[in-house]
């Protein structure tokens, strides 16, 4: 695995490229759809494609990495926390409003698993004493008794 070091010059260069995000045009690769942004290059009339993952320019194919890259790190960073805050706000919403109706707050989550009838294409649910769903375990006692 190569090692590739951003040095402080790339660094702010692409903080400010990324300032620059809402500029960008958006496209799609129409083989496997991955998302990436037109950015503008330095040279006039120039522009590259450039994903989280590289960049057309000739300093990645040097390099390994750009600021072109880098800009889309930071911006799909910053586009994580703006999501991580909205689920977090959301969520301490939900809370509420929860609270405010019972009074209390929410119960942990359980997940209990439903254990369907050992009898092929019986849809009903197992009984907790048994593999079997109750109107098999009847028929299943009846044979027995008889």
């Amino acid at each position: 695995m190569t090692t590739v070091s951003v040095s402080p010059a790339m660094q702010a260069k692409a903080e400010v490229l990324a300032s620059q995000a809402h500029t960008w045009h958006r496209g799609r690769s129409k083989q496997d759809g991955t998302p990436f942004f037109i950015i503008p290059g330095t040279e006039p009339g120039s522009a590259h494609w450039t994903n989280v993952h590289g960049c057309t320019c000739a300093g990645n194919r040097r390099r390994g990495v750009c600021t072109h890259q880098i800009a889309c790190q930071i911006l799909q960073r910053q586009q994580d926390a703006a999501i991580v805050v909205m689920v977090q706000e959301a969520d301490a919403e939900r809370q509420k409003r929860y609270e405010a109706l019972f009074g209390d707050a929410e119960p942990p989550a359980t997940v209990r698993i439903a254990r369907p009838c050992a009898v092929r294409g019986c849809p009903i649910e197992a009984g907790t004493d048994s593999a079997l769903c109750s109107m098999h375990a009847r028929e299943q006692r009846a044979t027995v008794a008889a």
